[in-house]
């Protein structure tokens, strides 16, 4: 073993390794370092002291001489590929955005010098990905993806008959990410302070902050503002990753994580069981439909109120919402929800201004307690998710695969994303009329979406077609709304929660039996 390897397998059976006074000590659970081990760490003892002593602080920093040289892609980034294969239960599609704001790019040619600009600015724009899990930043691209549309005589019926046949046209396109430029831009003209942007983005190029972050430089470069030139990119991020990996401290805690996992790993529950119209398998469905909800900003801050007065934080009461919602429909009251985790760490000045994909997961395990008040749930799931979220060196989709070589069930499609309070000021929901938006990712059922907007707070379900019974959608998110409408007063916190399913559920009930 080199000693970069003897430190991982130290860090791994929990042995502390540190230098005190130029001598190595170690602090070892019983058992934990065999004979071999402990001969190798012998042998290699001054190469271990050298290393822990004098290794640079890991910092990420621009290598301008290998920004179009190939890099790993990151474990989200190889789920969506993998998705992309129709062999995959649930998959056979990208992960991918479209949405439609109003702006004021209303000048042709500024737009198209803007988008240039932003292309140039964000290398992750101009990605190409291969076969081999690989990802490289071409040097420039030969054709800007954008259309544009003037509609200044236009009527307001044709104007909405023209925006809504681009949307239909584009909302579901799929990339090649072998061949494709992972976006596109649709811009409709329609006077001389108004305009329509359409926006689809394969989000193996960025996540959810990356859409504000286009949108911001976009903003910038076109309103003539200066804007500071990136001091580092996304490739630069990734590689400072790579090498976090072989740090002492890191290990420690990646394997301290994989233990808490390692220990409830037995104990997880499977996916909520909910009833599907058909075996998905045989369904050709490739395309999501969406129910949304937008609480005023008047409602949020009476349910952000509420939260405080029992000290829970508005993302766990609205994932415990989604899971009440979802355990009236399950068979099984047990089961796990996959949490997306926005994850741009504070590393650097330059981290939260670059497209790029920086999205983890973890896993929530819901469990059933009809005996509890409203409030007693809120605080298990605070506490759970919490947990497990300060355990995510050990990833979601790590936890999933060590389900998968338990032969337990591995693929969780029901899935609870919340970017509110992801401390992130230039979030353009808040600065921007947002019209549309809808999400398809691959392996994924229904997407609960909870995000601040302009208008207060929008909680969407984006759903897989033609997978569950008609009207049972609508039923379960009617239902979902009322627990968010009721969470504003004091009996329901107080209180346990009161079933009430719709007819449709319990025709479908009643022929299950």
């Amino acid at each position: 073993m080199n000693v970069n390897e003897i430190i991982n397998k130290c860090a791994e059976k929990n042995i502390q390794l540190w230098v005190k006074d130029g001598k190595l000590h170690f602090k070892s659970p019983q058992g934990a370092f065999g004979d071999e081990l402990k001969q190798e760490v012998k042998a290699n003892k001054e190469k271990i002291i050298e290393l822990l002593t004098h290794k640079e602080v890991n910092i990420v920093q621009n290598n301008i001489e290998e920004e179009y040289i190939e890099f790993p892609v990151t474990d989200i980034q190889a789920s969506y590929l993998l998705g992309r294969n129709p062999g995959y239960l649930y998959g056979g599609l990208g992960c991918k955005i479209y949405a439609e704001f109003l702006t004021e790019f209303t000048d042709e040619n500024k737009f198209r010098f803007a988008v240039k600009k932003l292309v140039e600015r964000q290398g992750m724009l101009r990605a190409r990905f291969s076969k081999e899990g690989k990802q490289a930043i071409l040097p420039e691209i030969s054709k800007l993806p954008i259309e544009i549309y003037h509609l200044e005589n236009e009527t307001e019926n044709d104007i909405n008959r023209e925006i809504l046949q681009k949307r239909n046209q584009i909302q579901f396109k799929q990339y090649n990410p072998e061949k494709d430029i992972m976006f596109d831009l649709v811009l409709f003209i329609i006077n001389r302070k108004k305009s329509v942007l359409c926006l689809s983005l394969d989000m193996l190029i960025g996540d959810y902050i990356s859409i504000d972050v286009l949108m911001n430089d976009l903003e910038q470069i076109y309103s003539n503002q200066q804007i500071v030139p990136l001091k580092i990119n996304y490739r630069d991020y990734i590689t400072y990753t790579q090498h976090q990996r072989e740090d002492i401290n890191f290990l420690n805690k990646f394997y301290e994580d994989k233990a808490y996992w390692k220990n409830k790993i037995d104990l997880l529950p499977g996916k909520p069981e909910i009833y599907t119209s058909v075996d998905f398998t045989d369904t050709e469905s490739k395309t999501f439909f969406q129910k949304k909800y937008t609480l005023n900003i008047s409602k949020w801050e009476k349910f952000e109120e509420k939260c405080r007065k029992y000290h829970i934080t508005p993302t766990a009461m609205m994932l415990l919402l989604y899971c009440l919602t979802l355990k009236q429909w399950s068979k099984n009251k047990d089961f796990l929800i996959n949490i997306t985790v926005m994850q741009r760490p504070n590393i650097h000045d330059d981290i939260q201004k670059i497209i790029g994909d920086f999205t983890s997961t973890t896993l929530f395990e819901f469990k059933e307690s009809d005996s509890n008040s409203i409030k007693e749930q809120a605080t298990q799931t605070q506490k759970i998710l919490f947990d497990n979220l300060t355990h995510n060196a050990f990833s979601g989709i790590e936890v999933l695969r060590e389900l998968k070589r338990k032969d337990k069930e591995s693929i969780i499609p029901y899935v609870f994303t919340s970017t509110v309070g992801s401390g992130n000021k230039e979030n353009i929901l808040q600065k921007r009329q947002l019209l549309y938006k809808i999400s398809e990712t691959p392996q994924v059922l229904i997407d609960c979406q909870v995000s601040k907007t302009i208008d207060g707070v929008l909680v969407n379900w984006d759903v897989r077609e033609g997978v569950f019974p008609r009207g049972l959608i609508d039923e379960m998110f009617e239902s979902f709304t009322e627990y968010i409408h009721n969470s504003v007063f004091d009996e329901f916190w107080e209180n346990k929660l009161m079933i009430n399913l719709g007819s449709n559920t319990r025709k479908i009930r009643k022929k299950d039996k």
